[in-house]
């Protein structure tokens, strides 16, 4: 039974083309076994306007799927998305990534088996790369793993580690580009207070 629903702000780069962004007072928290959790999607998390609406809520856990996650030849490119929500919502972010076994895919959709395989690595054994990683509030990646690892992702949500995240990083610091702010150029740190590297 679905105990929320929020409409997706903004639709992903290819959604943008037909539908306009969406309204982000529609995210909510929902209480789950006594902690606050959000959940937004995808290319949400790129928008400021959605981070904002998360900060105002104050979840404890954020849970962020996307079909756009970690690999070796791109880099951790969605751990930085997950980072930025972590430090500025003081939350931790929990994501999942899409992953389709091929034997199920040909059962259901040859045309699209064929399609996803023409973009694949060679050998690849499922269709998207799957996935899953959890940030700390200070935007630590707790745990990640790798493309096409099957396993489960854990944390601990510890909620001293959240009042600790509202003592040292302020949202508004972060949107003006100081403290949290952190510039990567080909996967290393130029400027700011994250990791060394993301990959």
């Amino acid at each position: 039974m679905a105990k929320n629903r929020s409409r997706s702000h903004p639709g992903s780069h290819t959604e943008r083309q037909y539908w306009s962004e969406g309204e982000a007072s529609t995210i909510k928290n929902v209480t789950m076994q006594g902690i606050q959790v959000s959940a937004v999607q995808c290319w949400e998390a790129r928008n400021p306007l959605t981070v904002s609406q998360l900060a105002l809520n104050a979840p404890d856990v954020v849970f962020l799927p996307t079909g756009d996650f970690y690999n070796e030849k791109f880099g951790g490119l969605y751990t930085v998305e997950m980072r930025y929500i972590g430090r500025n919502v003081h939350s931790y972010v929990l994501s999942s990534s899409i992953m389709f076994n091929w034997d199920s895919l040909a059962k259901s959709d040859k045309d699209l088996m064929a399609a996803w395989k023409k973009f694949m690595p060679p050998q690849a054994p499922a269709a998207g790369l799957g996935g899953g990683a959890a940030v700390d509030p200070h935007g630590k990646v707790l745990d990640i793993t790798k493309p096409f690892e099957t396993r489960l992702v854990t944390a601990v949500v510890d909620t001293d580690q959240i009042e600790g995240s509202l003592a040292l990083h302020s949202i508004t610091d972060s949107y003006r580009l100081k403290g949290d702010y952190t510039l990567y150029v080909d996967g290393k740190k130029v400027t700011g207070n994250g990791v060394d590297s993301i990959y």
